[in-house]
């Protein structure tokens, strides 16, 4: 499996919503700050990945692809 699948296993697992790739995070799931640095937490221990952001202007527009692609 690859960082996206895993990605969107964990999604599904923690907020019980049918996700797919293009799911917008912020939109989909209604998550706020406090929640996404606590996924941030999260998917590093899972992924054995260290999260990388790069500079987004609008986070509404953010997919689980886009998310999964920070882990580096």
């Amino acid at each position: 499996m690859n960082k996206k699948e895993k990605t969107i296993i964990y999604f599904k697992k923690k907020f019980k919503k049918k996700i797919n790739s293009n799911s917008k995070l912020f939109v989909d799931l209604d998550i706020d700050s406090f929640e996404f640095a606590k996924i941030v937490i999260d998917l590093e221990k899972f992924l054995r990945k260290k999260y990388s952001p790069s500079l987004i202007e609008d986070f509404s527009k953010l997919t689980v692809e886009k998310f999964s692609k920070f882990f580096k």
